[in-house]
């Protein structure tokens, strides 16, 4: 990984506009062969230099740590004179999981979500951003891989952002290793049963309960969730689905 000067004439066109940053696509002929996608932040929302200094110790990191070397490429560090700017990823064929909508596909890519959030997490890395746009997939829909992996918590690196989600549960649980399972499981809610993730992360009752999930297992879990506190253990919503009325 290089710290690279940025220069806006390679700037060719809005790929991804978020509150936090803005992704676009960038052809840098002194470095890169081919297109890539920058990521550059908005430091009129974010002016505070310990929230770059935190990003940049983790963008530095990722590369070496082996658990996230099949996820979107982290590339570049990108500065404008002495002021970091965002860095570069390595851009890919591949599509958000939202541009799929049927149950099954959604059932099985939500079952690869998890495999690797419990991979990161036995290595102390939690994503915590539960976001459609960050989770990637082929049309084939047979792989999955993340990207804009800065907002992750590596060890004593911690979130730079909070959502909602995430307030509430450091709010309430007493064990913040539980923090996917509890935002993964939200987030299962929301993308099986159409919900705004930032409405059922504010407003979470029973008549979000998705038909899908039914059983008595994910009711406990889905209880414990309402009624968040120490008790809540990690369980995950999605390794209940019967998914054979899916897939035969």
């Amino acid at each position: 990984m290089n710290n690279i000067q940025f220069n806006n004439n390679f700037v060719k066109k809005n790929f991804s506009f978020g509150y936090e940053s803005t992704i676009y696509e960038y052809e840098d002929s002194n470095y890169y062969t081919e297109p890539v996608l920058l990521k550059r932040f908005n430091y009129d929302i974010y002016p505070n230099s310990n929230f770059y200094e935190n990003k940049i110790k983790k963008l530095s990191l990722i590369p070496l740590i082996k658990v996230l070397n099949n996820e979107i490429e982290i590339l570049d560090l990108v500065y404008e004179g002495d002021k970091f700017l965002g860095y570069t990823m390595n851009k890919v064929q591949l599509d958000p999981i939202s541009s799929f909508d049927k149950t099954r596909n959604k059932i099985f890519l939500l079952k690869l979500l998890r495999d690797k959030i419990s991979k990161l997490n036995s290595k102390d890395i939690y994503i915590g951003d539960f976001n459609e746009k960050n989770f990637l997939t082929s049309p084939e829909k047979d792989i999955l891989k993340l990207c804009d992996l800065d907002n992750i918590r590596i060890g004593e690196y911690d979130f730079d952002i909070m959502d909602n989600a995430q307030k509430k549960f450091m709010q309430r649980c007493g064990n913040p290793k539980l923090i996917d399972s509890y935002c993964f499981n939200l987030f299962t809610i929301s993308f099986l049963g159409r919900y705004d993730f930032s409405y059922i992360c504010d407003n979470l009752t029973w008549s979000h309960f998705n038909k899908s999930l039914a059983g008595k297992n994910n009711e406990d879990i889905f209880d414990s969730m309402i009624h968040l506190s120490e008790s809540y253990n990690g369980d995950f919503l999605i390794d209940n689905i019967k998914t054979k009325s899916f897939f035969h």
